[in-house]
């Protein structure tokens, strides 16, 4: 499988905005090489979502003062996981 392009990490980003605009608490949202950034901050809460455009992306929240990967290993990019749909609506 070639390595994902801009188009692909553009497409599966756009598919996970689509998740999360109806959250309360909205990302910052950044590019960097190779990947698009979600990212979430508030006192005493941080979740970061990466997208790199295979259809699937990785995520982690900052729980007891450390961050824990989410409970699904490589979740798709058009669901969201129950844990970090928690961990965000109560943000």
């Amino acid at each position: 499988m070639a390595d994902p392009t801009d188009e692909d990490r553009s497409r599966d980003a756009a598919a996970f905005i689509g998740l999360v605009t109806q959250l309360k608490w909205q990302p910052k949202v950044w590019k960097a090489v190779g990947e698009i950034g979600f990212e979430w901050i508030a006192a005493g809460k941080h979740a970061f979502v990466s997208i790199i455009g295979d259809g699937r992306f990785a995520y982690t929240m900052l729980v007891d003062g450390k961050f824990r990967p989410g409970d699904e290993d490589g979740p798709l990019v058009t669901t969201l996981p129950h844990d970090l749909r928690l961990y965000l609506d109560a943000g």
